[in-house]
C-alpha cells in the first residue's frame, strides 16, 4: 500500500476495431493514485522538490527538439544552461520561450555552435564553458542529446550514409562526454580518478538499440544507440 495516497478504480469498456482476432468487447481495471492533500511535501511547489539552483549544466543537440526541451527544464529547474548544436542558430520560437523561461527563473542560457564529431572544437567549447562559469554557479552535468537518423532501408545504404550516423550519434556522443570529463577532472582532481557526486553525465540512449522498431528502416541509428548505452556510458562512468 502506498502511504499517503488514496484510490480510486474505475471500469472502462471498449470496442474493438478487429474483432475476428480477439473478442468484440472487453473491460479492464485502472487504478488511479490521487496526492492525499494532507501530505506533507502536497503543498510544496515543484521547483522546490527538485532545485538546480546555482548550478550550470551543458546540453548538446539543444538547438531546437529534445535537447532544447531538456535545456528548459533544467531552466524551469533554476539552472543556468550551455546549449550546443552545429546549426548556427537555434529554432526561434523555441529560443524565445527559453529566454523568457530563463528571465522567469533569474537564469541565463547560451548557445555555441559546434560539431560533436570534432575533439577540436569540442574541447574549445567545453574549456570556454568552464572557464567562464562564476564559482558560485559551477558547471554539474551535461545532457548529450545530439543525435540524426536517416531512414533508409540497410541494402541502400552507403558508407558515408552509414558512417555519418555512427560519427554524430556514437562517435560523437562520446567525444562530448570525454570533453567533459577532461575539464572536470583537471579541476577537480581525485586520486581514484572518479568524480563521485559531484557531477553527472547523461547520455541519450533508445529502445532501438535493443529491439528493431517495425517499420523503422534505420539500421545505423540502430547500431548507434547500441553502442551508446552498455559501451561508452560503462567507458565513461
Amino acid at each position: 500500500m502506498v502511504p499517503n495516497r488514496r484510490k480510486d478504480q474505475y471500469q472502462v469498456s471498449q470496442k474493438l476495431e478487429n474483432p475476428s482476432k480477439v473478442s468484440p468487447s472487453y473491460s479492464y481495471s485502472v487504478k488511479v493514485w490521487r496526492a492525499d492533500p494532507s501530505a506533507p511535501l502536497a503543498r510544496v511547489p515543484l521547483p522546490d522538490l527538485f532545485s538546480l539552483k546555482n548550478r550550470t549544466y551543458v546540453v548538446t543537440g539543444a538547438a531546437r527538439g529534445l535537447g532544447l526541451t531538456v535545456a528548459r527544464s533544467l531552466l524551469e529547474a533554476g539552472a543556468h544552461v550551455h546549449c550546443l548544436d552545429m546549426l548556427p542558430e537555434p529554432d526561434v520560437e523555441g529560443w524565445k520561450e527559453a529566454l523568457e523561461t530563463a528571465k522567469a527563473q533569474g537564469t541565463s542560457i547560451n548557445y555555441h555552435t559546434v560539431d560533436v564529431t570534432s575533439q577540436e572544437s569540442l574541447s574549445s567549447v567545453f574549456s570556454t564553458i568552464f572557464n567562464s562559469t562564476p564559482s558560485s554557479t559551477p558547471v554539474r552535468g551535461l545532457y548529450v542529446a545530439a543525435g540524426i537518423n536517416q531512414l533508409k532501408a540497410a541494402l541502400d545504404y552507403t558508407p558515408a550514409d552509414f558512417r555519418k550516423v555512427i560519427d554524430v550519434n556514437l562517435t560523437g556522443t562520446f567525444f562530448c562526454a570525454q570533453a567533459f570529463a577532461k575539464e572536470w577532472f583537471e579541476r577537480n582532481p581525485n586520486e581514484n580518478g572518479k568524480a563521485g557526486s559531484g557531477a553527472s553525465i547523461v547520455l541519450t540512449g533508445s529502445m532501438s538499440g535493443h529491439v528493431a522498431n517495425a517499420d523503422l528502416l534505420c539500421a545505423a541509428y540502430n547500431a548507434s544507440k547500441a553502442g551508446v548505452s552498455p559501451s561508452v556510458g560503462r567507458g565513461v562512468s
